[in-house]
Order: structure tokens, then sequence, then C-alpha cells
């Protein structure tokens, strides 16, 4: 067993490994989408998103990562990370299903995204 220095060290250790909040956790909520997407039948709200799938499983998959990555970030995964947020988005938006408030709501967050990303991209082309 593993001696602790402190008792910050040995909170920060108990802290990674509680269990997440299904209600704060996007990796549930894009399970959700993923079984939705499975089960229309169950939940035909959410037909817009049948042709998604690949992409959720995408966005799962990459939070799954940085979910159980414990180092700090990089631009990497910045950029792996929002390019597949973003693809979402423009996926979502050539559904057609949103108009409207809705539709200039999910244009501006698609823009917001990029231009967030993009400094983190430009860096990575610069090395």
């Amino acid at each position: 067993m593993k001696n602790y220095q402190s008792k910050q060290e040995l909170g920060k250790v108990s802290e990674a490994k509680k269990e997440p909040n299904p209600s704060t956790d996007a990796r549930y909520l894009v399970k959700l989408i993923e079984f939705s997407i499975d089960n229309i039948n169950h939940v035909p709200k959410l037909s817009h998103f049948k042709n998604l799938k690949n992409e959720f499983y995408d966005l799962r998959d990459v939070l799954n990562k940085e979910h159980h990555t414990s180092i700090n970030p990089n631009h990497v995964r910045v950029v792996k990370l929002g390019s597949v947020i973003i693809r979402i988005i423009k996926s979502i938006l050539k559904t057609k299903h949103f108009s409207g408030e809705t539709k200039d709501y999910i244009k501006d967050f698609h823009k917001k995204a990029n231009s967030l990303v993009k400094p983190f991209k430009n860096s990575q082309m610069s090395n």
C-alpha cells in the first residue's frame, strides 16, 4: 500500500476514483443519445439524430479517453476533442431539424467552437 505524504495528496487520489455523476457527466448524455438512435421507436423525438451514430460514438470515445487520462490536456487532445464536437454540430445543422432561434444558436455555438479550436490547430501546424 502506498504511503501518502499529505492529506491533500490522499484527497486527490480519492477524488480521482469517484464514480461520475450521470447528471453532470457528458459521456452519459452521449450514451443516452446513442441508445436513442438505436431505439428510435422508444424515443421518436430524437429521430433527427439517426444518421449521426458514428459522430456520437466518436465523441463518447474521445470523452472517455479524456476522462481516463490524468495528464494535463495538450494541443493534440484539445484539437481532437474540439474537432469531434465541431463535426457533430455541423452534422446536426445538416439534419435541417432545427430552425429559427435554435438554428441561430447552434450556428453561433459552431462559430465559437471553431474560434476556440483554431489557435490550437495553428499552434500544431507551426510545430
